[in-house]
């Protein structure tokens, strides 16, 4: 008897495991925001843990002055995030952590103009040539808070506020004038990549704000 009402326990909870298994969903999703625009995968693992795979890409050009040169400057986002959601309670509020794959990039071409400060020298057009540079960010860890859960079936909504450490941006410039390999101009050349790094200093933790609209099956 005591054998018979143990396996049927056993029995219970195996079936009890398996209906929320069952419930566990798979969602699709499509977002915008800083990073981008988003589309992501999302497999829940218990009622709670939700695992997240996503890629934002986005591209647009801008202009403006990074250490002593105006450069017009295109805008590169291009992201792939491996995220973990905890839903407190199985809700619609989740805590967000994770690692990016951050292939966020700059590239810069300074807009001519008859003399350039490099580094503390002043050079002719004829000197640097073509200024070109790039600003290369690195992977690293994302945290966040938000709204929504794929992992739940239907239509949802969600909104997600958090930030990607991704360290100091590097800075890389190339000049194609008369003095492109003279010794005393790359190291006023290297001087110039210092000042724009030290103008990006800022931007070591990068913020992700984004909506988005997603589907659970």
């Amino acid at each position: 008897m005591k054998r018979s009402v143990i396996g049927g326990v056993m029995m219970a909870a195996m079936l009890a495991t398996g209906a929320a298994q069952a419930e566990m969903g798979l969602g699709l999703g499509v977002k915008a925001g800083t990073l981008g625009l988003g589309a992501e995968i999302t497999k829940s693992f218990t009622e709670t843990l939700n695992g997240r795979v996503g890629f934002n890409s986005y591209k647009f050009t801008t202009s403006g002055k990074e250490g002593d040169v105006d450069y017009d400057i295109d805008m590169k986002w291009q992201s792939t995030a491996l995220l973990l959601d905890w839903h407190p309670g199985g809700g619609s509020f989740r805590l967000t952590a994770g690692y990016m794959l951050n292939g966020n990039k700059l590239e810069m071409t300074a807009k001519p103009t008859s003399n350039y400060t490099i580094g503390d020298q002043t050079y002719t057009l004829a000197q640097v040539g073509t200024l070109t540079g790039t600003v290369d960010m690195d992977n690293g860890p994302y945290v966040g808070l938000g709204w929504g859960n794929a992992g739940t079936k239907g239509f949802g909504f969600s909104f997600e506020l958090g930030a990607i450490y991704q360290g100091s941006p590097k800075v890389n410039l190339n000049a194609t004038g008369t003095l492109a390999t003279d010794a005393n101009f790359q190291t006023e050349l290297t001087k110039e990549e210092k000042k724009a790094q030290d103008s990006l200093d800022s931007f070591k933790w990068y913020p992700q704000i984004a909506l988005g609209l997603s589907y659970g099956f």
